[in-house]
């Protein structure tokens, strides 16, 4: 089943508390992004704020590791079980040290392709992740357009998946709005980040439920949505 994750970079950072309680009930999770203005020119939380999330809510976290050292951050940060954990394939030269780290932890291991990343470097890879990340604008900031060709990568990492009959996920960050949605699900992605279509709407929760009756309009959400009087 499709998931939704709000992107927590795109939301008031003054009021993450109050945004937490007002998306918990129509949230699958959370998805934070990790900026060390190394890796990407941007930066925002450290370990503290993530643990502290961790703690507010009890949706999965969907961590995004756009730093150097990846594994230093996976040793530090403290995250429930079946939490996951994205990192760059670009960021480490050990990548199977850093999967297999975090499912020790019982999180999940998943690597992000970057829009200009070739795919070869994760295909070997593919049978040890549980998700795989296509950026769909380039990593560092939230607002930028949907890049189109990030389709055809959905499509090439779908086909793999389906030929070798694989049980890892595939994901979506970047440019993800109510007009584009519903054909990335029917493409192949089961878990969204959605960040300034969500936040810059005037009912942030109202604008997540409306997301969630555009990829499950037969769950009991958004039965129970449509039919509201």
């Amino acid at each position: 089943m499709p998931a939704l994750y709000p992107s927590l970079i795109a939301a008031n950072q003054l009021s993450l508390g109050p945004t937490l309680d007002a998306l918990d009930a129509y949230a699958d999770g959370y998805h934070l992004d990790i900026m060390d203005n190394h890796f990407v020119p941007n930066s925002t939380w450290g370990h503290g704020m993530i643990n502290a999330i961790a703690t507010h809510t009890k949706r999965q976290l969907w961590v995004h590791l756009m730093v150097d050292n990846p594994g230093i951050w996976v040793e530090q940060l403290q995250l429930p079980q079946e939490s996951s954990v994205t990192f760059h394939i670009e960021s480490t030269t050990d990548p199977l040290r850093i999967i297999h780290a975090l499912q020790k932890k019982d999180c999940y291991a998943s690597v992000a392709l970057k829009p200009g990343t070739s795919l070869d470097t994760i295909i070997p890879l593919l049978p040890q992740l549980d998700q795989v990340l296509i950026m769909s604008v380039e990593p560092g900031f939230s607002g930028q357009h949907f890049i189109q060709n990030s389709m055809d990568r959905i499509a090439t990492i779908l086909q793999h998946k389906n030929a070798h009959n694989l049980a890892l996920r595939i994901g979506i960050d970047g440019g993800v709005t109510s007009k584009n949605i519903v054909n990335l699900a029917n493409a192949g992605i089961q878990d969204f980040a959605v960040g300034n279509a969500l936040f810059k709407a005037k009912d942030i929760a109202e604008a997540l439920q409306q997301l969630q009756i555009l990829l499950n309009p037969s769950t009991s959400l958004g039965r129970a949505i449509t039919e509201k009087p």
